[in-house]
């Protein structure tokens, strides 16, 4: 038994000695290598930082935001109602907490810090349980010990079970631990030219607007094609076993507590308030979340009375937004889609502006 003592003890060094090195090279890097480019997120980041930001409304939030709000038709529906709004879409596809959080704080360089800028923002999307998402560029770009803890609060404050938040945080951790080790970060700060990213959607992108051109993006893409293609192959089924039985959805249908997330997202609230912005939380129509989106938009609106939210998730309401006709795939809509979600957005910003926020 001795005879292994002394191998385990060379073993344990060695490991204390690769682990000591990996810290100082994270460090040096760190300090004289910028983060590496990763397509949408850093091209939108980059434009709100640089254009110091003339907008007065800011869509911030996932893939629904990105294809589900129009700025152009929010504008100009705004300006019939009377109000003059200058609006950008932040919506970047898969946008975590903390992507989000470095949102708000280029946001927080500009604005005239008096709340007269709007920020509708949704709820972010937890880590994926993807390996090659936990070692992907972009999410080795949010690996500070910060963002492990928007990570962590993302992960716990989800209406899963704990089984499920347990393995979600097992790939958060996998994801620090890949960046701790610095694994690919040498090569990058050697060729960082091979390091250039483009992502899903910058083909048909108005960077001006931040809006995307679906129809540019199914005619060059040949996944967004796929999709659009899967989609409309099942259109009329799909309308009848899944969108018409929303109708009988109501919040009592979710099994975990939505409290926590609901809490989560007035800390959200609150940092863009804090920054000078009138934060307005907005939930996308999407029918396999539907009972917890209806719960969540209750449950915001009870805990945070002066904060404002606009909930579309109620077919009865917004019958147009529930027809597969106005939908590109199963989560987004199609451009027609987005010009009447738009247009009602707009109508809810002059109420508000009207009302005085």
């Amino acid at each position: 038994m001795t005879r292994f003592i002394k191998p385990l003890k060379l073993i344990c060094i060695f490991l204390c000695a690769l682990l000591i090195f990996s810290g100082f090279t994270g460090w040096a890097l760190s300090t004289y290598a910028p983060n590496k480019p990763s397509g949408l997120i850093t091209e939108k980041l980059d434009y709100l930082r640089h254009d110091r930001l003339n907008e007065n409304v800011i869509f911030l939030g996932t893939s629904q935001t990105f294809r589900n709000v129009n700025p152009k038709i929010f504008d100009s529906r705004a300006e019939t109602q009377g109000c003059r709004f200058t609006s950008y879409n932040a919506g970047v596809p898969g946008l975590t907490l903390e992507e989000m959080m470095s949102f708000i704080e280029v946001l927080s360089l500009s604005g005239d810090k008096e709340g007269a800028r709007l920020v509708f923002f949704t709820d972010p999307l937890p880590p994926k349980p993807v390996l090659q998402d936990a070692k992907s560029t972009r999410t080795q770009n949010y690996s500070s010990i910060q963002d492990l803890k928007y990570r962590m609060e993302n992960v716990w404050s989800l209406p899963e079970p704990v089984w499920k938040r347990f393995a979600l945080t097992g790939f958060a951790g996998l994801s620090h631990l890949y960046a701790f080790l610095n694994i690919g970060d040498i090569s990058y700060w050697l060729f960082p030219q091979s390091y250039d990213a483009k992502a899903d959607g910058l083909g048909g992108l108005s960077m001006q607007k931040g809006f995307p051109s679906l129809s540019y993006d199914i005619e060059n893409d040949e996944t967004i094609r796929k999709r659009s293609d899967l989609f409309q192959a099942e259109h009329d089924i799909w309308q009848k076993n899944v969108l018409d039985k929303q109708l009988q959805t109501d919040a009592q249908d979710i099994s975990h507590d939505i409290k926590p997330r609901a809490k989560l997202l007035g800390k959200i609230a609150a940092s863009l308030s804090e920054k000078g912005d009138t934060p307005i939380l907005v939930i996308h129509p999407e029918p396999e979340t539907l009972a917890q989106d209806i719960a969540l938009a209750q449950t915001y609106a009870s805990l945070f009375p002066d904060y404002k939210v606009v909930s579309f998730a109620n077919p009865r309401l917004y019958p147009r937004l529930w027809d597969a006709a106005n939908w590109f795939d199963k989560t987004h809509l199609n451009e027609n889609g987005a010009k009447i979600l738009s247009a009602d957005l707009a109508n809810k910003a002059c109420a508000f502006m009207k009302e005085g926020r």
